[in-house]
C-alpha cells in the first residue's frame, strides 16, 4: 500500500466528484494517478522520500509546502479525470453493469470525453506549476536530483496541452477551456 500524497476528502471537496461517493469506489483512481502521473514528476528518491515522510509523520515544512501547494491540487484533477469514465460502471457476477438512477439521465460518452478534457487541461496546469516549482526550489529537496540508474529521474518538462495552437502564439477558446 503506498502512503497518498492528498486525501478522499480533498478529491471530493475540490472536484466534481460529490461529497457521496463511496471513497473506495475512485480510490484505486487516486493510487494510479499518484504513482503513474505524480512519480514521474518527482523522480523516484523525492517520490519516495515523501512517502517515508507521510508514513513516520516527519515531512519538514518545504516537503509539506510541496505536497499541499502543488502535488495535491494536481493529483486531484488527474484522479477526478481518470476516475470519471467509470463513475456509473461496476462488474459484478452477472456481467458489467451501468448504473441509472430514477430521477437522473445519463450523459453521454461525448459529455464525459468533454468533461474529462476540462479536468485533465486543470491537470496539466497545476502539473506545470509542480514542475516550475520544483526546477525552481531544487535546492529545498535535494532528492530531486540524486536519482541513480534504475530510478525514475524527474520530468522537468511543461506540456499544457489545453487551448488551440497557432502559428506560434497560443489561443485559448475560452468556452471550453475553463
Amino acid at each position: 500500500m503506498i502512503a497518498l500524497f492528498c486525501t478522499t476528502e480533498d478529491i471530493k471537496r475540490y472536484s466534481i466528484i460529490d461529497g457521496s461517493v463511496d471513497q473506495d469506489l475512485f480510490l484505486t483512481w487516486l493510487e494510479t494517478s499518484q504513482e503513474l502521473k505524480i512519480k514521474p514528476i518527482l523522480g523516484t528518491k523525492l517520490y519516495d522520500r515523501l512517502q517515508e515522510g507521510i508514513v513516520n509523520d516527519d515531512l519538514n515544512a518545504d516537503e509539506q509546502t510541496l505536497l499541499d501547494e502543488y502535488v495535491n491540487k494536481t493529483i486531484i484533477f488527474y484522479a477526478s479525470a481518470d476516475y470519471m469514465p467509470f463513475a456509473g460502471v461496476s462488474i459484478k457476477n452477472g456481467g458489467v453493469f451501468r448504473h441509472v438512477s430514477e430521477n437522473s439521465t445519463q450523459v453521454s460518452k461525448e459529455d464525459i470525453d468533454y468533461l474529462r478534457k476540462l479536468t485533465t487541461s486543470k491537470a496539466e496546469y497545476y502539473r506545470n506549476e509542480l514542475v516550475k516549482y520544483l526546477c525552481n526550489n531544487a535546492s529545498l529537496y535535494p532528492e530531486y536530483s540524486e536519482n541513480v540508474s534504475g530510478d525514475i529521474y524527474p520530468d522537468k518538462q511543461t506540456n499544457y496541452t489545453g487551448g488551440w495552437y497557432m502559428g506560434g502564439a497560443k489561443y485559448y477558446n475560452w468556452k471550453t477551456d475553463d
